[in-house]
Order: structure tokens, then sequence, then C-alpha cells
């Protein structure tokens, strides 16, 4: 699944307000979690579009 549409559900899941967040992997948390992951997939984001505008392979980029 891309990283947009990613977003998008954590968007989704955030409009819901839930008091408690049980994922798949890691401890048990409250919505700050979703805010947490939504920062994480940005942070990948940004830097795949950088590592691209550098030229830079999947194979290369695995390396960073």
């Amino acid at each position: 699944m891309r990283t947009e549409n990613w977003l998008i559900i954590l968007d989704q899941l955030e409009a819901l307000q839930p008091r408690k967040i049980v994922p798949g992997h890691g401890e048990v948390g409250d919505a700050t979690l979703v805010s947490k992951e939504r920062t994480y997939l940005k942070e990948i984001q940004s830097r795949a579009v950088e590592l691209k505008a550098q030229g830079k392979n999947c194979e290369d980029a695995s390396d960073y």
C-alpha cells in the first residue's frame, strides 16, 4: 500500500477520536499513536523523495 493511502487511513482513524488504539505491533496506546505514525510516514516519504532526487534507485536507497 502506498504511503498516501496510509495517511488517508490515519486521517479517517483520527476522525473517529479513539480513546484506545490496539496496534498490530507494539503497545496499546491512545490517539497520540495516530499522530506519531503520521509523522513517521511523512518522514519516510520525504526521505524517499530526497533520495529519488539524488538519483538513487530502490536498492541504493535501502542502504539509508
